[in-house]
């Protein structure tokens, strides 16, 4: 009885060490889980940004006076130095000076390409190593409502972090464009735009700031830059760049039908709706002269002017 008692008992052991041994093995697999995520999935933000910001760069424009006049931002999208950022960024600039995150300056920057309408420019750098890159995502893929991540220079806050959504796609001068919450500012003009995969998606490019407005800010999607990537033109200096008219205060960057040199009485800056939600919007400037009140943007591709009595009538 003792005998069969004593195998019953060990029986009973084993089963319980097996279910420890099992349970043990299974927290151990969840645990690896846990610390090394499988290859493909989204990481945090403090990882991404980890990863990217040494391919971000403070780009300054140097002008004729050998100062710096203004500020922008860029990434590394090549190991020998090619460098993506805003048309506007290097516009006028006699020279450029790029920084990296580990404070290395690079001057003698060379123009490889540009797109005017878009507000694209990729660049050269002489760089003496590899450098850090990121990868080039593709915006048709990403959804509104999809988180973003924006890494640049605002005010010249070097390598500054912000985050929002994707908000909506809009059309404006016949291109895309992508409305975010995530802020910028004067100075993270030209810097990525990121998924949650560490890919850029767009270019920061511009905020529009108004009275009633908060928040609201655009970035070129990515794949606008692919074919200035590919461009086999012998690079040139930035001196060598078109130069479009100077941007003028808005009352005199409008043109009237009234006497020849008149000048609006009021120009105010505005994003003139296509339809009735804002898919399609030009920037332009909406003014009034002593008889007619008209809209216009800056290379006039979008223009009309109806006379003041009709709108009084209106009013009427």
């Amino acid at each position: 009885m003792k005998s069969h008692r004593s195998a019953q008992l060990r029986l009973l052991l084993q089963r319980l060490t097996s279910g420890l041994l099992l349970l043990a093995v299974m927290a151990t697999v969840a645990s690896a889980g846990a610390t090394n995520p499988a290859p493909g999935k989204r990481g945090s933000i403090p990882d991404l940004v980890a990863q990217a910001s040494p391919a971000v760069v403070f780009i300054g424009n140097v002008g004729a006076n050998g100062e710096v006049q203004s500020i922008g931002s860029g990434f590394v999208v090549k190991p020998e130095g090619v460098v993506v950022t805003n048309f506007h960024v290097i516009e006028g600039a006699k020279a450029l000076q790029v920084k990296m995150l580990d404070g290395e300056i690079y001057d003698r920057i060379k123009v490889i390409d540009y797109d005017v309408r878009r507000d694209l420019a990729v660049l050269k750098i002489p760089a003496f190593k590899t450098l850090p890159t990121v990868p080039l995502g593709d915006a048709s893929q990403v959804l509104v409502g999809q988180e973003a991540v924006a890494i640049g220079n605002p005010q010249g806050f070097e390598h500054t972090v912000t985050t929002g959504v994707v908000s909506a796609f809009r059309r404006t001068e016949g291109y895309r464009l992508m409305q975010i919450s995530v802020p910028i500012s004067p100075g993270s003009s030209g810097g990525p735009l990121f998924d949650l995969d560490g890919k850029v998606i767009g270019i920061t490019t511009s905020q529009w700031v108004g009275e009633r407005s908060q928040n609201l800010n655009f970035a070129v999607p990515a794949e606008y830059v692919r074919p200035l990537l590919e461009t086999k033109s012998d690079p040139i200096s930035v001196a060598e760049l078109p130069q479009r008219q100077p941007e003028a205060p808005p009352q005199q960057a409008v043109q009237t039908s009234g006497p020849a040199g008149e000048e609006p009485l009021a120009a105010w800056g505005v994003a003139h709706d296509h339809g009735s939600n804002f898919d399609e919007f030009c920037i332009g400037y909406l003014y009034i002269s002593r008889d007619v009140i008209g809209f216009t943007t800056e290379a006039g591709a979008h223009a009309w002017e109806v006379p003041l009595s009709g709108v009084e009538e209106v009013k009427k």
